[in-house]
Formats: structure tokens, sequence, C-alpha cells
């Protein structure tokens, strides 16, 4: 139920942007091969709209540690506070 709320809010957060706020570059490859690994961008960039959206609360960082292979849970979990901080 909680995913479909965020589901939701994701699309409505999204359908209120114009075409300029898409066109505005992220760097989430520049950021996860900094951390030690461009496979990490998408969590990069899944912290940045978490931010940038504001979705609500949820245990972002507790998905990513279930979803991920155990030994890149750190590298992600890196990633993602990342793109969230940029985002701000």
């Amino acid at each position: 139920y909680t995913e479909r709320i965020a589901a939701v809010r994701v699309t409505d957060s999204v359908a209120g942007l114009d075409e300029n706020d898409f066109n505005q570059a992220f760097p989430a490859g520049e950021i996860a091969e900094a951390l030690g690994s461009a496979k990490s961008q998408n969590i990069c960039l899944l912290g940045a709209l978490v931010e940038a959206l504001k979705l609500p609360d949820f245990d972002w960082e507790g998905l990513i540690s279930a979803m991920v292979p155990p030994k890149t849970v750190e590298m992600n979990l890196a990633a993602f506070r990342k793109g969230r901080e940029q985002a701000q």
C-alpha cells in the first residue's frame, strides 16, 4: 500500500514539472564513479529523486540494502546519500 501511495505522489510530482526541469543534468555517473563504481549511478539518481520530489518518508536505505547484492550495500548506500545531498 505504501509503495502505491509513493508511486502516485511521484506521478503527481512529475506531472507538475515543465520541460526545462527535465533538461537539468545531474552528474550521477560522476558521483558513482567517485564512490567506486559507475554501476551505482541508478541508486544515486534514486537518492536525488527522493530529495527533489520530496517523496514521503520511507525506509529507502532498508529497501536498497535488501535489494542489492550484499557486497555492494555500503557503496550503494553511499551513492543514495550522496544523490540526496547533491539534490538539496
